[in-house]
């Protein structure tokens, strides 16, 4: 098994940590291969994710700059090899959530955590 993007939760909340390799390592064990694609994102990062997404570029919905999880650490982007909306994706995510974290079968590659969204998001 392969697990690609570890370095990407080095700048995520340091108390979600532990949670998010919990996550990697349930995947590793069902023997998946995961790709972390994102984790802690800068403004810069978010803005031009969300102009990519507001051109049609990219697939997921992507939120405002300082309207994202990803802006604060609190949320990873993972995908399981081959299965990006598939049964894996989706065990994973109902795992997730049944574990009290926040997770949506419309975004699945999202694994984020229940928040207070900032003002004007």
């Amino acid at each position: 098994m392969s697990v690609t993007g570890l370095d990407k939760l080095r700048n995520t909340n340091k108390a979600l940590q532990p949670w998010f390799n919990w996550l990697v390592q349930l995947s590793v064990a069902q023997g998946w291969d995961v790709a972390i694609t994102s984790g802690f994102r800068s403004m810069e990062e978010q803005e031009r994710l969300y102009r990519r997404w507001k051109a049609g570029l990219h697939p997921l919905h992507v939120a405002r700059p300082g309207c994202s999880q990803h802006n604060y650490g609190l949320a990873v982007d993972m995908v399981i090899a081959g299965d990006f909306q598939g049964p894996r994706q989706k065990a994973l995510g109902f795992e997730w959530a049944r574990q009290g974290g926040q997770w949506n079968v419309a975004d699945p590659v999202h694994f984020g955590v229940f928040w207070t969204r900032p003002r004007g998001c």
